[in-house]
């Protein structure tokens, strides 16, 4: 080996790294910035939720999948009483059926 081809390999070696280096602080840049992006997503999405659950007139859904309305008031009262009458209803026409009225299952189709 002769002292010029050190010369060269060692050059060489020296363009190699500075690539290398060159290339990390790209990537560690680009983290960085990805990083900044999601950080920046999130606070828009945290104060999106906060102005939906500030918001006064937001819509509440009733336990029968309706929306809740002002002027369905009376109407809301009237189902309520309805389906009570019919919870009684089938409560007391529970104690006329049979109690083997629901255990036997018939499999033969």
């Amino acid at each position: 080996m002769q002292p010029i081809d050190l010369q060269n390999m060692y050059s060489q070696l020296s363009n190699v790294a500075k690539t290398v280096a060159g290339q990390q602080q790209a990537a560690q840049l680009s983290d960085s910035i990805q990083q900044q992006q999601n950080v920046q997503k999130n606070i828009e999405n945290a104060t999106k939720i906060q102005k939906i659950n500030e918001q006064p007139d937001t819509k509440t859904i009733n336990p029968d999948g309706r929306n809740n309305g002002g002027s369905g008031n009376q109407k809301q009262k009237k189902r309520d009483h309805d389906n009570t009458e019919n919870q009684n209803q089938i409560q007391s026409s529970a104690s006329i059926q049979p109690e083997y009225l629901g255990t036997i299952i018939d499999i033969t189709r």
